[in-house]
Formats: structure tokens, sequence, C-alpha cells
């Protein structure tokens, strides 16, 4: 029983770090993105890129935050959930 839980946890940690990297990725353009057209509509204040850099560093440990709660500690939990009823309740 623990060997099948044990490669179920494995592969639920594989899937989830493969989907933590390709969310990471496709938020940052999407953040990048957001912020070009915001440097746009504000008038162009400043340097676009350090505009963009500066946003994208202040938002960083907010989508990690984010992404590792959505990604890890929410499937871990409900996969806990489930095996716990399923096996004890």
């Amino acid at each position: 029983m623990f060997f099948a839980l044990g490669r179920l946890v494995l592969m639920l940690l594989v899937v989830s770090t493969v989907a933590y990297v390709s969310l990471w990725f496709y938020a940052r353009a999407a953040q990048k993105e957001r912020l070009e057209r915001r440097w746009e509509a504000e008038g162009r204040p400043g340097n676009r890129d350090l505009f963009v850099q500066e946003g994208l560093e202040s938002e960083r440990y907010a989508l990690r935050r984010r992404l590792l709660l959505g990604v890890y500690a929410v499937p871990f939990a409900v996969l806990a959930v489930v095996v716990y009823f399923a096996n004890y309740a």
C-alpha cells in the first residue's frame, strides 16, 4: 500500500513541477504584457524596459506564493483528504 502511495505522490510531484514551470512562464509573460500596456497607457513615463523590470520584480514573490499554493499545496492536501477518507473513514 505504501509503495503505491509513494508512486502516486512521486507522479503528482512530477506533474505539479511541470505545471508550476509552465504556469510560471505563462504568468510572467502575461504580467510583462500588462506592464507594457500600462506603460503606454500612462503616457510613457521613463524607460520602458526599466519600468517593466521593476514591475516584474515587485510581483515576483506574490506570483511564487500563489503558484506554490495552487500547484503544490492544494493538490497534495486534496490527495491527503481523499486517501484518509478512502482508508479510514
